[in-house]
């Protein structure tokens, strides 16, 4: 994408019409890149750290959507809160099944994403690091390494402009933590946008928990308006964690959160062949 203005994300989805339209033979339709995290600062495993991959798919109760977009906010006179929404989902959910399928292999030694990833450090490869930062690798551009876990703060927004930072929920006893060992949790549910609640921290949880939703990205609602509007009936959005906004923060992050949502579209599309 050129950019997150709203001409650019305008032009994005006429740029989507104009492929899927000449392109008509699309079946399958993914968009892939970064997005922010939604934390859960009690329950482990509803918890969504950086570095970690959503893969767009309905929430398990409610309303059936795999992404939202939140036009507006308004304060009804008692004080409540009130979001204005459009929400899309695929008329078939094959893609979303598979994804379902990936987030319960976890806990499984061998992950073929992570071979993904290694794979693709390697053909990123571009100068020499130290050998004890390379996992072995012996040349790679660092930017494209997970990011030391000490980096990923986690704050909480008391009200008033007062945050304070906060540490991640930890597994139960004998829960296994991938993240322990360098690797990325698999998560599914519904990702949204909106500025209007994407970058304020408590509108943001308060959207995030009526609505299930797992992760913000920047403004993606022509793109996928696009896509529907062309009749694709299998789609999804596959997005690595880069921050706890919209993706386009913390910068450290981007580059590997990248990677791996890449890594996680190859595994989705071997699990389709």
């Amino acid at each position: 994408m050129a950019g997150s203005s709203g001409n650019s994300l305008i032009a994005t989805g006429s740029s989507t019409t104009r492929l899927l339209g000449t392109f008509q033979g699309v079946e399958h339709v993914f968009l892939v890149g970064v997005a922010g995290a939604v934390p859960h600062y009690t329950d482990f495993e509803k918890h969504v750290r950086l570095g970690d991959v959503v893969m767009a798919s309905p929430p398990k109760h409610g309303q059936r959507f795999i992404y939202q977009f939140c036009e507006s906010v308004k304060e009804k006179p008692d004080g409540e809160i009130q979001f204005e929404t459009k929400s899309w989902c695929p008329v078939d959910l094959a893609i979303q099944d598979i994804q379902s399928g990936l987030s319960d292999k976890f806990s499984k030694e061998e992950l073929p994403w992570i071979q993904y990833y290694n794979h693709g450090l390697e053909v990123l490869c571009d100068h020499e690091v130290p050998e004890e930062n390379t996992d072995g690798l012996g040349f790679v551009d660092q930017g494209w390494l997970r990011p030391d876990s000490e980096t990923d703060k986690l704050y909480m927004s008391m009200g008033g402009g007062d945050i304070i930072e906060v540490g991640h929920p930890t597994p139960r006893d004998g829960q296994l933590d991938p993240r322990l060992h360098g690797h990325s949790v698999l998560h599914t549910g519904p990702i949204a946008s909106g500025r209007p609640v994407a970058l304020d921290d408590q509108l943001r949880q308060e959207y995030a928990a009526r609505n299930g939703i797992l992760a913000f990205d920047s403004d993606l609602d022509a793109v996928v308006e696009s896509i529907y509007g062309n009749r694709k009936d299998q789609y999804t959005l596959i997005r690595g964690m880069a921050d706890y906004k919209d993706g386009t923060r913390r910068k450290e992050w981007q580059q590997y959160a990248a990677l791996m949502a890449a890594a996680v579209l190859k595994t989705v599309i071997q699990e389709m062949a």
